[in-house]
């Protein structure tokens, strides 16, 4: 991690007109084929939610816009972000988990890191310091049905810069399987061509799993 120098941080003007406004946050859904990914998954044995966790922070971590994070003392730019997911804990509530980011960690490694930490789980929610990390990429799903669009919380605070991803329940479309995502983000950091970015990767993530070879957790 290094802070950025704002007199030659070509972004600066931009985040600067986006501080004026009361909410500098925005969400862009898109359809993302994981056709592959949901194929592989199936083939190695693999939780098809921790594929997802782990070519996301993948892709995430790639787009070098997504790893700024504002702070009261300037803005920092992180080597790597890492993965807090939702799963559900018990009584139709959730839980959340943190992991820290390995970034060669294969698919394989992490998915079996994923299921431990999150067996190993007995509170549903992080501690207020582990929940104060600006280091993280938090994700969620909608298992249950498809979707437009979708927003989520935020804290109000308009130096909130953790990218939240969400998707939904994949559906089938001449024999592909259509996943609808959603990436929310600050736009003081982040514009529509980051995302774009961010999408870009992600289906390189995924034509990477299929040259993956992987066994059974």
């Amino acid at each position: 991690m290094r802070y950025i120098d704002p007199d030659t941080w070509p972004r600066r003007a931009h985040c600067d007109f986006f501080a004026r406004v009361a909410k500098p946050f925005y969400s862009v859904s898109f359809p993302l084929d994981v056709t592959e990914a949901y194929a592989f998954a199936k083939r190695a044995g693999l939780s098809f939610y921790y594929v997802m966790i782990w070519l996301c922070t993948r892709a995430t971590n790639r787009v070098e816009a997504f790893r700024y994070k504002l702070r009261l003392d300037g803005v920092v730019l992180h080597d790597f972000l890492s993965p807090s997911f939702t799963f559900s804990f018990a009584d139709d509530l959730f839980g959340i988990v943190n992991l820290d980011c390995m970034p060669e960690e294969d698919v394989c490694s992490f998915c079996a890191r994923a299921a431990r930490a999150q067996a190993a789980q007995t509170e549903p929610l992080p501690s207020p310091k582990e929940d104060a990390r600006d280091d993280q990429i938090y994700f969620s799903c909608l298992p249950w049905f498809s979707y437009y669009h979708v927003t989520q919380e935020s804290t109000g605070d308009p130096n909130d810069s953790t990218p939240r991803l969400m998707w939904g329940k994949f559906e089938e479309k001449d024999g592909r399987r259509i996943l609808p995502m959603t990436a929310q983000v600050n736009h003081r950091l982040i514009d529509g061509i980051h995302i774009h970015r961010l999408k870009q990767e992600m289906e390189k993530q995924i034509a990477i799993l299929q040259n993956s070879s992987c066994f059974p957790v």
